[in-house]
């Protein structure tokens, strides 16, 4: 078996964590770690790797994306998308300084997250490498 795509989720939207968790479902490779706070983030990720993390961008902005920048610097392979609720993405170029790949605008569907596997979607974000690293 073939170690598992590991993906740290932080966002207090149950609706976000529904259609995550669906999408997990579907891939059995896939391993879900789900936090709806930033409190417990700092401890998990000394003791976990992780390929992806999903993070709502009110929880990334409440720190100054200190967060981000965390996560990148504790992982600097990692695919970081933040979850924008309607209106938030003023603070999107600040954001993309701290370490940030790029958004997702919530509600998102299946298809939506499913661009996240295409290497396309990387090479777009600049991030080409991303893939690679990570199939």
């Amino acid at each position: 078996m073939q170690n598992p795509f590991k993906i740290l989720t932080i966002d207090p939207d149950p609706q976000s964590l529904k259609t995550i968790t669906n999408i997990v479902r579907l891939h059995p490779d896939y391993q879900l770690t789900h936090l709806d706070s930033a409190a417990l983030i700092y401890e998990i990720i000394q003791y976990q790797d992780f390929e992806m993390a999903l993070c709502d961008f009110t929880i990334a902005a409440n720190d100054q994306f200190q967060l981000v920048r965390t996560l990148r610097k504790t992982y600097p392979g990692i695919g970081i998308l933040l979850l924008v609720n309607s209106g938030e993405n003023r603070f999107s170029v600040k954001a993309l300084e701290a370490g940030a790949d790029g958004f997702f605008n919530k509600p998102f569907t299946y298809e939506e997250f499913a661009l996240t596997h295409d290497p396309g979607y990387w090479k777009a974000l600049d991030r080409a490498d991303w893939w690679k690293e990570n199939s």
